[in-house]
């Protein structure tokens, strides 16, 4: 994962987007 997905992750996390996208989670917890 390269810093500008983090950031734009970061980004969307404080604007409320990840409760509309799970499968992000999904991702990164994979990635874990």
């Amino acid at each position: 994962m390269t810093a500008d997905k983090k950031t734009e992750f970061a980004r969307r996390l404080r604007e409320g987007d990840y409760i509309t996208a799970p499968g992000v989670f999904d991702l990164i917890s994979a990635r874990i």
